[in-house]
């Protein structure tokens, strides 16, 4: 199974977005954001559901709930 960094950084992607994008739109340090992408933390579920709408995803897609 994918983990949640995995899904956000191919949804990056496949957007033409970049990490330091979602950061900006985050107002999150590139440190904060690198813990994140690369599974060693997880940002709070008012920023997942952030992250989605930048995406334009589903929060379950992000969290790996459904495909």
């Amino acid at each position: 199974m994918q983990g949640f960094g995995v899904r956000v950084k191919q949804e990056l992607n496949v957007r033409g977005k970049m990490q330091k994008d979602l950061g900006a739109h985050l107002n999150v340090s590139k440190s904060t954001l690198s813990e994140w992408l690369n599974d060693k933390n997880e940002p709070p579920m008012s920023v997942i559901v952030e992250i989605a709408k930048f995406l334009e995803v589903s929060t379950d897609y992000l969290l790996g709930i459904e495909k």
